[in-house]
């Protein structure tokens, strides 16, 4: 802070320090009567005025603020249920627009800048001191370079700034998007692998760019591949955006062919192998390395109840997805070293019940 905006400060706030030192803000003075008249109007609610008010108090620079339901709650004295009461009815208004950036939800001004601008313009140029806002709200501001808002943009060029009525052009009535709904089937993995609410709105997200453009079982192998990773939402919006630049459609289930009993797939005839405990070798045991995933869980497994929770969780994920890439391959890796330690052909998966995967 300045030495003149310090001693600007000191004279508005009779040199209280401890105002001064609290924070502040800097707000338009025509902001306030602006949503006081919304109120009036029955635009938005009183709460969702006040509301507006102690968001853009965390305003400071250019960047969107992003305080916390809890905190904004904390500041009013309300409740997190009545906090998002508020919000809605500004989100609903069209004045305030929300921003998901990583967990954190950040708050766009810009709605509320161009309609500021636009009571700006009628009140203190016009001299329009009865203007409705409800008026201006289907007007739009056109400019020759175009801004970014979340009203539309009016294809037309303008050496000044005007009012473009709404009976003029239709096309600057905002339209509202649809509520995407996800299909059954991807609701059933979502379900299935227990995708909290913050993953199953990404893939909402997903779905609304790219479900008229991609199969939804492209879809559900991603949501089943990212789900074993750890930062699921950033794998799996990275997967599904290569999906679509690629074209990817959904892999087709490979034609297993009969094989010989005691024979693997490559035509080798299957020799039992001993089997050495590695109580053993003690030395070896401390050597070894936590298998990276289930490939390599496979290929070190010695007995068949060390396979038995990765046959389960590949059982299960089949029954969801039979044509899963990543769980076919899976599969051909358990059955062949279920065969290699019990010395003859193993075709069925089995699950946790007892039922089989043919």
């Amino acid at each position: 802070m300045t030495d003149t905006t310090n001693s600007r400060l000191s004279m508005v706030y009779n040199g209280n320090t401890t105002i001064i030192e609290a924070g502040f803000t800097m707000t338009s003075r025509y902001l306030n009567p602006l949503l006081a008249r919304m109120v009036d109007e029955k635009i938005i609610t009183p709460s969702a005025q006040t509301l507006v008010q102690i968001i853009f108090s965390y305003k400071h620079t250019e960047d969107n603020p992003f305080p916390s339901r809890e905190e904004l709650g904390r500041t009013l004295n309300k409740s997190v249920k009545a906090i998002g009461n508020a919000l809605k009815a500004v989100t609903d208004s069209g004045i305030l627009a929300i921003k998901k950036v990583g967990r954190k939800n950040t708050y766009d001004f810009t709605p509320l800048f161009n309609l500021l601008e636009k009571y700006i313009i009628e009140y203190v140029e016009k001299k329009n001191y009865k203007v409705k806002i409800a008026d201006l709200m289907k007007v739009k501001v056109v400019r020759k370079k175009k801004s970014t808002t979340d009203f539309d943009e009016v294809k037309k060029k303008a050496s000044e700034k005007e009012l473009v009525p709404t009976e003029v052009e239709e096309e600057v009535e905002e339209k509202q998007k649809p509520e995407v709904v996800l299909p059954e089937e991807i609701n059933a993995v979502i379900q299935a692998y227990g995708i909290d609410e913050v993953g199953k709105e990404t893939i909402v997200q997903a779905y609304s760019a790219y479900g008229e453009k991609l199969d939804v079982k492209v879809f559900i192998d991603k949501i089943i591949a990212s789900a074993m990773k750890k930062e699921f939402n950033n794998y799996f919006m990275t997967c599904i955006t290569n999906a679509f630049k690629n074209d990817e459609q959904p892999q087709e289930a490979p034609v297993q062919q009969k094989q010989k009993e005691g024979y693997a797939p490559n035509g080798k005839k299957i020799v039992r192998k001993e089997v050495k405990p590695e109580w053993l070798d003690e030395e070896k045991k401390k050597e070894k390395k936590k298998p990276a995933g289930f490939d390599e869980e496979i290929a070190s497994a010695t007995t068949v109840e060390q396979l038995a929770y990765i046959e389960e969780h590949i059982y299960g994920i089949l029954n969801l997805a039979p044509d899963n890439k990543s769980a076919l391959h899976l599969k051909e890796l358990i059955l062949n070293k279920k065969s290699d330690i019990l010395g003859y052909k193993v075709t069925e998966l089995t699950g946790k019940d007892g039922a089989v995967n043919e």
